[in-house]
């Protein structure tokens, strides 16, 4: 009885942690298909759910800013350690304008507003479609 058991549990677990793994594989690999200027509809459809909203705001002059997380676990060689990695989507008004790695948004005053800035420039200097 005890070795059945175990046995359950043992296949339970393989199982679980081979889906969580192939979610991780898949989010690496769907990274390709993001494109600057994409909706967050988009993007989610790309990417799947995020595991949570960084932030959302409107801003003074009516820029709408939202910031959504995903999560990415790697291994790291050195230590043989699995470790998240968060990966941020930036949208202004709705428009994917940037993406890399996670940041403390609140505190970093200087990069929102440097953010805001590129993306006035992208708008006003992009080509029209």
């Amino acid at each position: 009885m005890k070795n059945k058991f175990r046995s359950i549990v043992l296949l339970l677990s393989i199982f679980l942690l081979s889906n969580c793994a192939m979610y991780q594989r898949q989010l690496a690999l769907t990274m390709f298909d993001v494109r600057l200027g994409m909706t967050r509809e988009q993007v989610v459809e790309v990417l799947g759910r995020p595991s949570m909203v960084v932030s959302a705001y409107t801003t003074e002059n009516g820029d709408q800013i939202e910031v959504l997380e995903y999560v990415r676990n790697e291994s790291n060689s050195l230590t043989d350690q699995v470790e998240s990695r968060p990966i941020w989507t930036y949208f202004i008004n709705n428009e994917l304008f940037e993406w890399g790695p996670g940041e403390n948004w609140e505190t970093d005053a200087a990069f929102r507003r440097a953010i805001l800035n590129r993306s006035k420039d992208y708008q006003q200097n992009r080509p029209r479609r």
